[in-house]
């Protein structure tokens, strides 16, 4: 075949075969669903079957100059989905192989072929002719033709595929607030997250859902849904208003699909304010029936009615989402009054968990203040309602930190089973999957968390962190250039890269990193990364100072032990980090989840009370 298949209308390749012109894939006479992206991806691939396809060629292609994208992970988004579409492996390649940093390569054998007879569609014979006319009267007569149209179509394809089919991706927009009170943001935030929930709780297999993280990002945007389409790689997507008046609120929504920009559904709901979360299941349900998806198994009732415990939550839900030491102290409170109003909240108990789990990781309160706290509030969620993605996620990350890691697992594989769409729950899971060594499984749970929510910050972050541990320096240090482009200031991103740096014996720049890693100047987490830097970079005057600093702090708030003995290890002591090391194993430090994997402690790996430790923790003894 020649290089060039511009003139050529359909191509051949294992059991496949693409029609070019109109940017169909079939296998063995069956439609295989494939995005946009995905076949234009596929379709330069075939033009130059054996030959290297520039990743520059495939962004000019793909997106204009003037449309803004993450653009590596839009085009690993696409291969990705062009890959299950064809069966294929990065691993073990039969059609797409990746060239490092270059582009792809086609390296199947292609060859021109003529069009297989298609499976008959509706159209096609007498008995079908008339079975899509007596279909087309009732479209007209119930005035919903666009939407069962699609459901039919969706149907066909579901249906006549030999293969599972690939979920559809839905993408929730933020609720625009109508009340003309920038200080209900809370309350539409709060509905754009339930909803995104509510839908991210149907078949994972054949929905998926953008996270709110990334949703959020279109807050007050002036792209078009077709431009949003494109960024986030969904098929449909669900734009929502939000009115408040009092105890009334009416919702509106409305269901796109990206590629025609045609509305398939739409609809309003007037509603008690009480009673807001019951609409939030009504329209997932619409939502649901539109794009032929089942329900989860759920058991109806487990949300709350009760006005008051719904204000606060959706107010602590706000406060959370603002991922800072004030945000969770403020999320806290709030939780804390929705169970009082309404004891059987699961929600809010999962919420109250996890503001208490941060607060100590940010060490705004000591584990022994904050774990038992968050125990009992993950506990009570399962036990509130056992089918509730986000308390069994509570439940892993507490027992995750209780160092319980054998059950911490179940859990996680509970909450994500019953949420695929939870974007937190697979970031949770690498972070679990990192502290036991399991670092290809750890990457392969982080790279789904950031398909999910491809413009979260913490997402991007936490991408560098399972590299930094997984020792693959150059590749996390690529990774954070990667996330700065979303923001260059996010915090963690620099805390990440001054570790990384200071691995790779950079130290000049570890500094610099570490100087931009807190969320304030005199943060303790800031501190004590520049204080590790300096020592490393041979400042030890510096690196002391800051060292003493932490030890005065320590005697008026809570520092952790486990920051002082890694200070005092990179200063090349020894005894008194492992000291404080084993007061870290007394408070039950938060950071001791790392114990067998991270760098900075290599220096004690051979010491026979480290291992100790490490034993004492639950955790094997790994190859640095």
């Amino acid at each position: 075949m020649a290089s060039s298949a511009t003139s050529i209308e359909f191509v051949r390749f294992g059991d496949y075969e693409a029609n070019l012109h109109s940017r169909e894939l079939r296998r063995e006479g069956a439609t295989v669903r494939l995005p946009d992206q995905s076949f234009e991806v596929l379709a330069m691939l075939l033009e130059q079957p054996g030959e290297l396809v520039p990743r520059e060629d495939l962004r000019k292609r793909l997106w204009p100059a003037d449309t803004f994208v993450d653009f590596d992970h839009g085009l690993n988004n696409a291969v990705n989905r062009l890959r299950d579409a064809l069966g294929d492996s990065a691993d073990s390649p039969r059609f797409v192989e990746t060239l490092p940093r270059r582009g792809y390569r086609f390296i199947g054998k292609v060859e021109s072929a003529e069009p297989e007879a298609p499976v008959q569609s509706p159209k096609q014979g007498p008995e079908a002719s008339r079975r899509y006319h007596r279909v087309s009267i009732f479209l007209v007569s119930a005035g919903l033709a666009i939407a069962l149209l699609l459901l039919f179509l969706l149907n066909m394809h579901w249906s006549g595929s030999p293969h599972p089919p690939q979920p559809m991706m839905l993408a929730v927009l933020p609720f625009q607030n109508l009340s003309g009170d920038p200080s209900q943001d809370y309350f539409s935030d709060g509905l754009t997250e339930e909803l995104i929930t509510q839908l991210g709780e149907l078949n994972g297999n054949q929905l998926g859902v953008i996270a709110r993280t990334s949703s959020m990002m279109y807050k007050h945007t002036t792209k078009d849904v077709g431009q949003i389409g494109r960024e986030l790689g969904v098929d449909y997507v669900l734009e929502s208003s939000v009115r408040r008046d009092g105890d009334q609120v009416r919702i509106t929504v409305q269901l796109i699909n990206v590629k025609t920009q045609g509305h398939v559904w739409a609809h309003s709901y007037d509603r008690e304010l009480r009673n807001s979360i019951a609409v939030q299941e009504e329209v997932a349900r619409a939502v649901a029936q539109q794009i032929r998806v089942k329900l989860a198994s759920r058991e109806a009732g487990q949300r709350p009615l009760n006005p008051a415990a719904n204000e606060a939550y959706l107010r602590g839900r706000f406060f959370w989402n603002q991922f800072t030491e004030n945000g969770f102290s403020q999320a806290a409170s709030y939780f804390d009054q929705a169970v009082a109003a309404d004891p059987k909240f699961a929600s809010a108990y999962s919420g109250l968990s996890d503001s208490y789990a941060f607060l100590v990781i940010t060490n705004v309160i000591a584990p022994k203040e904050g774990w038992p706290k968050a125990r009992d509030a993950a506990q009570r969620a399962v036990e509130l309602d056992g089918a509730l993605s986000e308390g069994r996620l509570s439940l892993a990350h507490l027992r995750m930190h209780m160092w319980d890691w054998k059950d911490a697992d179940l859990e996680f594989k509970k909450a994500i089973a019953l949420d695929p769409s939870n974007a937190t729950a697979h970031r949770w899971y690498a972070a679990y999957l990192v502290s036991l060594g399991k670092h290809q499984q750890a990457l392969d749970e982080i790279t789904q968390a950031h398909r999910l929510d491809p413009l979260s910050l913490i997402n991007s972050a936490e991408v560098v962190r399972t590299l930094y541990y997984g020792r693959q320096y150059a590749e996390a240090v690529e990774q954070a250039r990667k996330a700065q482009l979303l923001n260059p200031e996010f915090p963690r991103t620099h805390f990440w890269l001054g570790r990384v740096y200071a691995q790779m014996g950079k130290y000049s720049e570890a500094v610099a990193e570490a100087a931009r890693a807190g969320p304030s100047p005199d943060s303790t987490l800031r501190v004590t990364e520049m204080a590790y830097a300096c020592a490393r970079a041979g400042k030890r005057a510096e690196a002391r100072a800051l060292l003493k600093e932490l030890h005065e702090r320590s005697k008026r708030r809570y520092v952790p032990a486990y920051d002082l003995a890694v200070v005092h290890l990179a200063l090349g002591e020894k005894e008194p980090a492992l000291q404080w090391l084993e007061r870290a194993y007394d408070e039950h430090d938060w950071g001791l989840v790392v114990l067998a994997v991270e760098p900075r402690l290599d220096p004690l790996r051979s010491d026979q009370r480290f291992r100790a430790l490490m034993r004492k923790v639950g955790l094997q003894e790994l190859s640095p």
